[in-house]
């Protein structure tokens, strides 16, 4: 199955040299870089797993990487091999047939969060949650977390990575930072429809829009000034001020991460990633304008609440 997986990249990162073989342009050669990317770092957890490169001795990764449902503990490297080839083939489908990258994301994020409410489901919970009596109806909601938590323990130790220095790598500073860059691409996008189509709306927008950026660049300022330099200490850091937020927020540690680092992500990605899309059409202005607005006051009332942490 492993060598399976393996030919299965090969064969997807063939079919990206192939997009830029027949179509050059940017759009391609930014799929090639995407591809190249997540094939290296798939190559190197093989390299990893097979004992060429040094393995990542970290309690947390162990501990991250065992949170999975019972019922596929026996068979996990078939299972997680058969994933890979899935993925991979797909990839492959996708760049072959010049699949666009919104439905291109949807489809990944969509079937991973499928299949980690379906493994809480199917199993009804996992090991370590079972342990803390997490199972019931919130089973659906910890098994996706847990599966969170090993897709970051694998990808971390494929890089060499321990468990907590991907995670403040990861979840803090990459995340934030696509959101952050996302932003200024909407605030860009409205400057540039501006240009071409001079309209009061356009004006309004253009402040809300810098509105919108400079609040994202303001939290990500002042992420950097909170944690500590250390990923280790940034990282311990980072888990008070969950556990604080969920105690404000009356609900669980794990809640609370699924809330930010999926829903909130993905959130303020597609909300942004819709605007610059109706902003392509100067007749959908108002509708973009009311999206930035309505993005700009989930901010104040959500993440604005963080300072009462920090």
């Amino acid at each position: 199955m492993l060598m399976l997986a393996l030919l299965m990249c090969a064969l997807m990162l063939g079919v990206a040299v192939w997009r830029v073989w027949t179509d050059g342009g940017w759009h391609a050669w930014g799929v090639l870089a995407v591809v190249g990317c997540y094939a290296t770092v798939f190559v190197m957890g093989v390299l990893r797993y097979c004992g060429v490169l040094a393995p990542v001795d970290d309690g947390l990764t162990t501990q991250s990487m065992s949170y999975v449902p019972q019922f596929l503990s026996g068979q996990l490297v078939s299972v997680v091999g058969g994933v890979f080839v899935l993925l991979h083939a797909f990839v492959a489908w996708a760049v072959w047939s010049r699949m666009g990258w919104i439905r291109f994301v949807a489809c990944i994020v969509g079937g991973f969060l499928v299949a980690g409410v379906a493994l809480g489901m199917l199993a009804g919970s996992t090991p370590l949650f079972t342990e803390h009596g997490m199972g019931g109806l919130m089973a659906p909601v910890y098994s996706l977390f847990g599966l969170c938590c090993a897709t970051m323990a694998v990808t971390g130790w494929a890089l060499g990575l321990t468990y907590a220095e991907f995670c403040v790598l990861g979840n803090n500073w990459l995340q934030l930072g696509l959101v952050v860059a996302s932003a200024l691409w909407v605030l860009w996008q409205w400057v540039r429809s501006m240009r071409e189509h001079p309209s009061r709306i356009g004006a309004v927008g253009i402040a809300v829009a810098a509105l919108l950026a400079l609040a994202y660049v303001a939290l990500y300022v002042a992420m950097f000034r909170h944690y500590p330099l250390s990923l280790n200490a940034a990282f311990h850091a980072c888990v008070s001020d969950l556990y604080g937020l969920a105690d404000m927020w009356g609900t669980s540690y794990y809640v609370v991460n699924i809330l930010i680092y999926i829903i909130a992500f993905l959130g303020a990605l597609c909300a942004n990633a819709a605007t610059i899309a109706l902003l392509r059409n100067p007749s959908r202005r108002v509708a973009a304008l009311v999206l930035v607005v309505l993005h700009l006051a989930v901010f104040a009332v959500v993440w604005l609440r963080w300072p009462a942490i920090i």
